[in-house]
């Protein structure tokens, strides 16, 4: 939404192609998680903002390179997202397991047992949103710390509230199978434990689809791949991988009009305004 918004500010006619019923992508279980009030207000200042600015947006309609290459289209940016990773354990195909993303939709209705595969920043605001609803959760991680990779302050504060909402947390343990009854672990001495639960719940980390937004190089003169399809990362990334996609672009083009107008020798390590030598 966030390129969209930036193409349409500039006059440019502006289309979105969205498989889901509505916008918002992975953002929309932040309305279902109260401390997530700000991430869902971001949400809908931006779906507000593309209707204000008139994109077009198709909903339930799953974009293929064929649709879009019919469009004739001057420039796509292919923001497909990634998908939950999940890793090779035993007993990851039963019904009673679930990735983070699904756990949203049906956090009313799951068990009241809970164990979470994957003790990063994804695992640990799950962790709490099952918590608040009054279920009995347990992360399993295999690194020596809890969501390391979120920015300290924040950090701080999640572990504290994990700790207050009686989070059971086993860091240094790598898991073994998941059964009908729960998860068989080893812990950080390399001994065997095993937690009973209803639900598994596998927040693992994401991978990008870059095949899919690959797909789609060839559908327009110009392409670019942005968000999670890149990098899976989080919010403030993605919207800036819009931002710079948007806005470097046209610095270049400014930049080759006013090459056009100066001569200039071609060195090894770029151009230099001047006469030719």
């Amino acid at each position: 939404m966030e390129a969209a918004i930036i193409a349409a500010k500039r006059g440019h006619d502006v289309t979105i192609y969205e498989k889901a019923d509505r916008l918002g992508g992975k953002l929309v279980f932040s309305e279902q998680v109260s401390f997530k009030y700000d991430l869902a207000k971001f949400m809908n200042y931006q779906i507000n903002l593309v209707k204000k600015l008139g994109v077009n947006v198709k909903l339930n309609t799953e974009a293929t390179p064929e649709m879009i290459e019919a469009g004739k289209y001057d420039w796509v940016l292919a923001a497909v997202g990634a998908n939950a990773f999940v890793p090779p354990i035993p007993g990851t195909d039963g019904k009673n397991v679930m990735i983070a993303e699904e756990c949203y939709k049906h956090i009313d209705e799951i068990g009241e047992n809970v164990v979470l595969i994957g003790g990063g920043e994804v695992g640990c605001e799950t962790a709490l949103a099952l918590a608040e609803k009054g279920k009995k959760v347990s992360i399993i991680e295999m690194l020596p710390e809890l969501c390391p990779e979120t920015f300290h302050l924040t950090r701080g504060v999640m572990l504290g509230l994990m700790n207050d909402k009686g989070i059971a947390q086993y860091t240094s343990a790598r898991c073994t199978g998941i059964t009908e009854k729960g998860v068989a672990f080893l812990d950080k001495d390399g001994k065997e434990q095993f937690v009973e639960c209803d639900v598994v719940v596998m927040s693992s980390g994401m991978r990008p689809r870059s095949d899919l937004a690959e797909s789609f190089h060839m559908t327009a003169p110009d392409f670019a791949a942005i968000g999670d399809c890149v990098v899976a990362k989080n919010v403030r990334t993605a919207t800036r991988d819009a931002y710079d996609n948007l806005h470097i672009p046209a610095c270049l083009h400014r930049l080759a009009l006013r090459l056009q107008t100066l001569k200039y020798t071609k060195y090894s390590c770029g151009f230099h305004p001047g006469s030719r030598q």
